[in-house]
């Protein structure tokens, strides 16, 4: 495994290790519950305060932040995530999601209608909707929220990311609203003036893994 990705998998469990510690201070846990597994059990019957935990430790103490912002590959890249506390919805969703997983939160990727990805909690049969995007704000339940599996969890970041370099490639905003397509009629037909070519392959490169995952949404 390289250096990147055993930095990542550690830097996930030294957050999920701090998110157990803010748990038991914050519940003032005796000392007959400071265990591993006593705090994870605690973690499972008070999802609302395992999440406030989380949230403390994510975005108070660390400052992990919505990009609010188009055209940043490293929005998108896990590992710089990670490093500079700034990603787009679909990563800072899977970084969420991968530190639930350690602490034995039960969750999973939900879809809001505008593209944004959110996880979901369920306590006791109470649904409860986390909106990592919006520093773990605790959403409505709503009937326009779809279930979303990792697979397309990691499709929607690799959408972000091959907007981003295409946006860089032909020199446009790489906004929704105003990105030319990724498209042979875009680069041949002279509606650019010149196109960074090592960014175009990394667009193809993000658009082909994309299609992989899901090759219904060619």
């Amino acid at each position: 495994m390289g250096g990147a990705s055993t930095w990542s998998l550690e830097r996930l469990d030294a957050l999920a290790a701090e998110c157990r510690l803010q748990f038991r201070i914050q519940s003032q846990m005796d000392a007959r519950e400071v265990s591993h597994d006593g705090v994870e059990n605690a973690m499972k019957l008070h999802p609302v305060e395992a999440i406030e935990a989380l949230n403390v430790v994510l975005f108070e103490k660390h400052g992990y932040r919505a990009c609010n912002r188009y055209g940043n590959p490293r929005d998108s890249h896990f590992s710089s995530v990670l490093e500079t506390g700034v990603g787009c919805s679909a990563s800072l969703s899977l970084l969420y999601l991968e530190i639930c997983k350690r602490l034995g939160i039960p969750m999973s990727a939900q879809a809001l209608e505008d593209g944004n990805h959110t996880a979901l909690c369920d306590e006791s049969g109470l649904p409860l909707v986390v909106d990592p995007y919006g520093c773990g704000d605790l959403l409505p339940l709503s009937e326009d929220i779809q279930a979303a599996s990792k697979r397309e969890l990691v499709a929607a970041l690799l959408g972000v990311l091959r907007d981003a370099h295409w946006a860089h490639a032909v020199g446009c905003s790489a906004s929704p609203m105003s990105l030319m397509p990724l498209t042979i009629d875009t680069a041949l037909k002279n509606r650019v003036g010149s196109i960074n070519f090592h960014s175009a392959r990394s667009a193809a490169s993000a658009a082909y893994k994309r299609v992989i995952l899901l090759p219904e949404q060619r």
